[in-house]
């Protein structure tokens, strides 16, 4: 075997490269060219050795003909293996894998359809998107093996499925017979709201490429391939966490769907840019949620700069006009306003909240609630609170802890408005410590008695004092 014919077979090895065949004919290879290039060079080398001093050059040639072997093997092996791997994603790239399942005789328009999606999902300058081909020696056939491959690579998307050629009276047509996204995520989980709203209009059905038009429709194979992966890119940043990374790819997304609705007004897309547009608007909010948290929990939440909280609110009406049905949103409104001493659009956004609000959600009841004791409306505040503590989603931890934090710093950020503390004792009463409640009601009480502008909020302070102290003695606690 000459070098000419080595190079002349090694196309025909490429289908089984990964497999163990590969890795024998490799070596073979690999061995056999070694060889044949020291038989060539022997006559050289007994030169050399002699030139050097050396008495016996055959024994010589032998050691170096045994090293570059093992040398060689060494360096075959390790590449096989390295080609077969699970390709890694480091720690700041959103991983994409494509593995779709197809034909040796489809593998060119597989390459070209990579090429495409990697276009199309580099449109996201502030994202640091890679998609890498999974090694034709993996074999993606259920969920769970795309679970645990996505574990392997430190990957966050994978595209999936089997791809078929078929012929019909317009000529042979190439695509996906069922395309699948499966998502990993490091905290949380994905709804199933959310992943039904990755649905889009050719999700699920088949994607084909004609030869008449292959170029065109392989890119928009690949930029509806592209405008999937990215909203699942989003999803999982949303539910790590990551608030402003995955609004950098909401936003864009949505006004790429938004044009494409121009030609495709089907449902289906439909349901699919809402969808992104709700993520999107969530995202916002949840990023300046997440500031507002960092000063609620460490009581300075009446310490915000002003700045910071026309920050906060540019982002809420950001993502007001991407979702304005969303009560969650106005409630944030609500009280980044209020931070701002605005108190009558406090009020307004809360209103907006209720119009929106589920019908057992009770936080925008608690929200109004605390405003109408904020400007003294008694009758007002206790009815929202009554309304808001029937309601089992008044019994949320997150939601509890938020509200008696705000309240204990609201109480002593205003020491003139003495009603507040009757709203943290309400609070602590029926959500909380009843031992803080009457320590709170006794204060309220005693401050209050003779503000002839409180009278009914000091008359429903001590038929709670009352409750408190009955509470605490049956369950043992002197006072």
């Amino acid at each position: 075997m000459n070098v000419k014919d080595v190079f002349d077979i090694l196309p025909h090895l490429k289908k089984y490269l990964y497999s163990w065949l590969g890795l024998v004919l490799l070596l073979v290879v690999g061995l056999g060219l070694i060889v044949r290039v020291v038989h060539v060079f022997t006559s050289d080398l007994q030169i050399f050795c002699k030139a050097c001093g050396l008495n016996n050059p055959d024994v010589c040639i032998c050691i170096v003909r045994i090293t570059l072997l093992a040398v060689v093997a060494f360096g075959i092996t390790l590449f096989w293996v390295r080609i077969r791997a699970v390709p890694r994603f480091t720690a700041d790239e959103l991983g994409v894998l494509f593995a779709p399942n197809f034909p040796d005789e489809l593998e060119n328009d597989m390459k070209r359809l990579l090429v495409h999606v990697r276009s199309e999902l580099k449109n996201q300058p502030l994202c640091n998107i890679v998609v890498k081909q999974l090694p034709p020696n993996h074999k993606v056939e259920s969920i769970s093996e795309a679970n645990d491959l996505l574990y392997h690579a430190n990957g966050i998307t994978m595209v999936w499925g089997l791809v078929e050629q078929s012929a019909t009276p317009e000529g042979k047509k190439v695509g996906f017979s069922k395309i699948s996204f499966t998502i990993a995520t490091k905290k949380g989980t994905v709804t199933q709201k959310q992943n039904i709203g990755v649905h889009m209009s050719l999700m699920g059905r088949q994607w084909q490429t004609s030869e008449r038009n292959i170029i065109v429709d392989r890119r928009i194979m690949a930029r509806d391939i592209a405008l999937v992966v990215q909203n699942l890119l989003g999803l999982v940043l949303l539910t790590d966490g990551r608030y402003d990374e995955a609004t950098s790819i909401f936003l864009p997304l949505s006004s790429s769907l938004k044009q494409l609705r121009m030609t495709d007004n089907s449902p289906a897309l439909g349901a699919f840019h809402n969808q992104v547009r709700s993520d999107g608007a969530l995202s916002l909010c949840l990023s300046a949620t997440k500031e507002y948290w960092s000063y609620l929990w460490e009581d300075r939440a009446f310490s915000v700069p002003p700045d910071v909280c026309r920050k906060w609110l540019t982002n809420i009406e950001q993502a007001i006009r991407l979702d304005s049905r969303n009560h969650g949103i106005f409630l944030s409104k609500a009280i980044y306003l209020f931070l701002l001493g605005d108190v009558t659009g406090s009020f307004k956004a809360a209103k907006k909240a209720k119009e929106h609000a589920p019908s057992n959600e009770s936080s925008h009841h608690l929200s109004l609630a605390f405003l109408y004791n904020f400007l003294g409306e008694y009758k007002k505040s206790r009815d929202e609170y009554r309304v808001g503590f029937a309601k089992d989603t008044s019994y949320n931890h997150d939601l509890v802890t938020q509200c008696l934090s705000f309240l204990h710093q609201a109480a002593a950020h205003f020491p003139d408005k003495k009603q507040l503390l009757l709203a943290v004792g309400l609070f602590e009463l029926h959500r909380g410590d009843p031992l803080i409640a009457e320590r709170e009601l006794t204060k309220f009480v005693n401050e209050a008695a003779n503000a002839l502008n409180l009278v009914a909020f000091v008359e429903e302070g001590k038929r709670l004092l009352v409750q408190a102290k009955q509470q605490n003695n049956s369950i043992g606690i002197i006072t």
